[in-house]
C-alpha cells in the first residue's frame, strides 16, 4: 500500500488509526482497529484511506477474521476456566462474556543486516489473551521465567496465543504467566503479523476469585483493580523499561 494512502489513516487518537515509527530501520507500522467485531472501526479507517470509493473487500476480510479470532479467544477462555476448576457458567458470564477485541495489522521493516536487533521492544500485553497470526518469517521470541530468550518457530497457517497481564491475576499463584515477548530481526527486510487483543471492558473489576485463594498456602497476591486504571498506569505513569513489572507495581500485595 502506498505511504500516501496509509498516512490518510493517521489520527490524533493513535489507538484507532495508522501509526508508524521513524523510517530508520528497523521500523514498525501498524493499523489499529478497536472494539471488533461489533464496531465500525474498520469502515472508518477504510473511508480515510480510500475516501472516494472505500474498500468493501478490505472491510469484509478484516471483519470476518476479527470475528473468528474473537470466537476462538472466547473458547480458549472457557478452557482456561475449566483448568482452574471454576464454574464455567458463573465466571465466564460475569468476567469474560463482555470482553472486547482490538486488532492490529503489523509490519516490521529492516535493512536485512540488523540481525539480532529488536524490531519491537520486549514487553507483556495488558489484556487477557493475544492471538497472533504471523507470516513465515521468524522473529518472535519468548522469554522464559529463567530469563532466556527462545525463538518461536513459524509454522504455516498456525496461531500463537499469549497470556496477558490481566489474566495472570485470576489464578493468583502463577499457573498462567503473562508472556514476555519481543520481535527480533532475523535477516529479513519485512515481516507482517495480525494480532487480536482480547481484553476486559474498561470498567471491569479484575480480581482473584476466593475459590483460588488460601490465606495459609496461597495467599492473595493482587489487589482488585479496574482495567481502565491499569491501562492508565501503563500509558501515563511508567517508563518503557518499567512496563514489564507494571502489574506487580500497580496491584501487587
Amino acid at each position: 500500500m502506498p505511504m500516501e494512502e496509509k498516512d490518510r489513516a493517521t489520527d490524533s487518537y493513535p489507538a484507532e488509526s495508522y501509526v508508524r515509527t521513524p523510517v530508520v530501520p528497523p521500523s514498525y507500522e501498524t493499523f489499529c482497529f478497536l472494539d471488533l467485531p461489533n464496531s465500525d472501526s474498520v469502515q472508518k479507517i477504510s473511508a480515510r484511506i480510500w475516501p472516494e470509493q472505500g474498500n468493501s473487500i478490505f472491510c469484509e476480510t478484516v471483519g470476518k477474521y476479527s470475528s473468528s479470532a474473537t470466537n476462538l479467544a472466547s473458547k480458549i477462555m472457557k478452557v482456561i476456566l475449566a483448568t482452574l476448576n471454576l464454574d464455567l457458567e458463573t465466571f465466564y458470564r460475569s468476567d469474560f462474556e463482555n470482553c472486547k477485541a482490538h486488532l492490529r495489522i503489523n509490519g516490521h521493516s529492516s535493512d536485512g543486516k540488523s540481525i539480532g536487533e529488536e524490531a519491537l521492544f520486549s514487553h507483556t500485553d495488558r489484556g487477557c489473551l493475544t492471538i497472533l497470526l504471523g507470516d513465515e518469517k521468524e522473529g518472535l521470541e519468548i522469554r522464559s521465567k529463567e530469563g532466556k530468550w527462545f525463538s518461536v518457530k513459524t509454522v504455516s497457517d498456525t496461531l500463537v496465543v499469549n497470556v496477558g497481564d490481566s489474566l495472570k491475576v485470576m489464578p493468583n499463584y502463577g499457573r498462567y504467566r503473562s508472556s514476555h515477548h519481543r520481535v527480533v530481526c532475523k535477516g529479513w527486510t519485512d515481516q507482517m503479523s495480525i494480532a487480536l487483543f482480547y481484553e476486559f471492558p474498561n470498567d471491569k473489576k479484575i480480581w482473584t476469585p476466593a475459590e483460588l485463594v488460601d490465606e495459609e498456602i496461597n495467599p492473595r497476591r493482587y489487589k482488585s483493580f479496574t482495567f481502565s486504571d491499569f491501562t492508565h498506569e501503563i500509558r501515563h505513569n511508567m517508563e518503557v523499561k518499567d512496563k514489564l513489572t507494571a502489574l506487580e507495581r500497580f496491584a501487587g500485595i
